[in-house]
């Protein structure tokens, strides 16, 4: 399927990523054991991107740290 992507992180942690044409939704942000935003940026400035945390896990939040600077996390 178009613009819908899994990615994998560290010990085979899953996070999902929809990217549309009026918004884009990434589905947990995973341990930061690299770049996410390498991987789902750039997206076109009028798109917004929005977060869903499917549970508080280190897991599946820890990488949130690397959009504070851009996005209201």
């Amino acid at each position: 399927m178009p613009g819908f992507f899994v990615i994998r992180d560290y010990d085979n942690v899953n996070m999902y990523f929809i990217k549309g044409s009026t918004c884009s939704l990434l589905i947990d942000a995973g341990m930061g054991t690299g770049n996410l935003r390498t991987v789902i940026e750039p997206l076109p400035d009028d798109v917004p991107l929005d977060v869903f945390i499917t549970h508080g896990y280190g897991d599946h939040v820890t990488a949130l740290g690397q959009f504070e600077d851009t996005y209201d996390v």
